[in-house]
């Protein structure tokens, strides 16, 4: 029996020092300094991330910067070859590249048909060649599709 008094004592003694170290633990982490102490270093740690984020952005923007400078630079000198020579103006180049197609027909006697294959050759569209040739586009892509069905055979 007293085997079983004694270790009774020692529980309750081990119980009551269990609570005493927890209720002080407690009451310490339930204390407004301990609670802003820990926000502390959490707001610390957040600006440290966020400062982290920032450096690595800027220095993503900054190599993006220096790549579109060197092509503004790159496009400068482009810009400056084309402006020594001279260009043709639009209307210039429609008259040489496109000729009035009633002119042609009437100077080669050619058919519209020809017409028709000869600008669609030269790559013009449909609406284009139906336009200088007088004719409707569903005229033209008659003509275009039947021609190439006999280029395939």
């Amino acid at each position: 029996m007293t085997l079983a008094i004694i270790s009774i004592c020692i529980n309750a003694g081990v119980i009551i020092l269990l609570y005493i170290k927890l209720s002080k633990e407690i009451h310490k982490s339930g204390s407004y300094d301990y609670i802003i102490g820990e926000i502390r270093k959490d707001v610390d740690d957040l600006v440290v991330q966020i400062n982290q984020t920032a450096e690595r952005n800027i220095s993503l923007i900054e190599d993006r910067i220096k790549k579109i400078s060197d092509l503004l630079v790159l496009a400068d000198k482009r810009i400056k070859l084309l402006d020594k020579r001279p260009l043709p103006r639009y209307n210039d180049l429609r008259q040489v590249v496109l000729p009035d197609v009633k002119q042609t027909r009437n100077d080669q006697k050619i058919s519209k048909k020809e017409q028709v294959l000869e600008l669609h050759r030269n790559g013009f569209s449909s609406g284009i060649i139906a336009a200088k040739a007088g004719i409707s586009i569903g005229e033209v892509e008659l003509i275009i599709s039947l021609s190439s069905g006999k280029e395939g055979r």
